[in-house]
C-alpha cells in the first residue's frame, strides 16, 4: 500500500503537472516548500489542497482524495 506522500507524488504525475505548476496551484511561493509538503503531507493546508484538487483531472483528484483520507482517517 502506498503511503500518503507517495499518493501526492502519484497525483501530481497523473495530472501531468510539473512541480512548479502544482506549487502555483497550491498557492505556494517556492517549489522547495511544495516538495516539503509532498514529503510530509500533514503540512499541507486545506486551501493548498483545494487549489490543487480544483485544477487537476478526475484521476488525479481520486489520488488526492485517497492521500487526504490517509492523513485524516488513518487505518
Amino acid at each position: 500500500m502506498a503511503t500518503s506522500n507517495e499518493k501526492f507524488v502519484a497525483a501530481r504525475r497523473a495530472s501531468g503537472k510539473t512541480i512548479a505548476q502544482m506549487t502555483e496551484l497550491a498557492g505556494l511561493r517556492s517549489t522547495n516548500t511544495y516538495l516539503g509538503r509532498e514529503d510530509d503531507p500533514m503540512q499541507f493546508r486545506l486551501s493548498e489542497l483545494k487549489g490543487m484538487y480544483d485544477n487537476v483531472d478526475e484521476i488525479a483528484q481520486s489520488l488526492l482524495r485517497d492521500a487526504v483520507t490517509d492523513i485524516f482517517l488513518p487505518m
